[in-house]
């Protein structure tokens, strides 16, 4: 199995790798072999990890690039930080999408069967998923829709409002356009998110605090899910 990883941020990067480590999983950097961005390799687990970029169109053209350079991919992760949209997910938790809802696709003129476009995660790769993890961890896992859109949610009044309109409990950037690129190519699509914050204010404090613990979680999932795989 050939699975690529895809952060959209360094510092998603840089700390999901650091996560990666302190479990022994080794790297190697094979950004000058043949990719225009950085991008490790990992032999035992045959993973590709790289950055996706900041914004849904950003990183469907990340995700596309690396799609035609590796080639022959089975499966792509996404996996970053979001921020709660209720209270019932706290900081530290992961979500794993379910579904993803992009709210800032408004169309106007032509009115849509639905009011965002939705995409539902491959079911075998979820299922999967969950019969191979469980939550006996210091956070939750959290199976839910994610609300996608390049969009900063900074109040309460606007988390409301998408809550209302997309039923998400957290919300991201870039999920759309990942899930966009990997429905194009045929490629099954999974993603995971850690909750840095909650979309109110002191949100940049917030996820500098906790982005480190947030992605060291997220690498401690994906190890255990890699390890099945491979077994299997």
């Amino acid at each position: 199995m050939k699975i690529l990883i895809l952060t959209p941020l360094q510092i998603e990067y840089d700390n999901l790798i650091d996560g990666f480590n302190k479990l022994g999983l080794t790297f190697q950097d094979v950004s000058d072999l043949k990719f225009k961005i950085p991008c490790l390799y990992n032999k035992k687990f045959n993973i590709y990890v790289a950055i996706g970029g900041h914004g849904k169109c950003q990183f469907a053209i990340h995700a596309q690039y690396l799609i035609d350079v590796i080639q022959d991919l089975n499966l792509i992760i996404c996996c970053g930080s979001a921020g709660a949209l209720t209270e019932k997910i706290k900081i530290g938790d992961l979500v794993i999408a379910t579904k993803i809802i992009e709210h800032d696709f408004k169309q106007l003129i032509f009115k849509p069967k639905k009011d965002f476009p939705e995409f539902t995660i491959n079911q075998e790769v979820l299922l999967n998923f969950k019969n191979k993890i469980n939550s006996n961890q210091s956070f939750d896992l959290k199976y839910d829709i994610l609300a996608s859109g390049d969009e900063d949610i900074t109040s309460n009044e606007r988390a409301i409002e998408l809550i209302s309109k997309t039923t998400a409990s957290a919300v991201t950037w870039e999920s759309a356009g990942g899930i966009r690129a990997s429905k194009f190519n045929k490629i099954p699509y999974f993603e995971i998110r850690t909750i840095t914050d909650s979309c109110a204010d002191q949100i940049k404090n917030n996820f500098l605090t906790n982005i480190k613990s947030g992605m060291n979680n997220i690498a401690l999932i994906l190890s255990t899910y890699l390890s099945y795989e491979q077994k299997n």
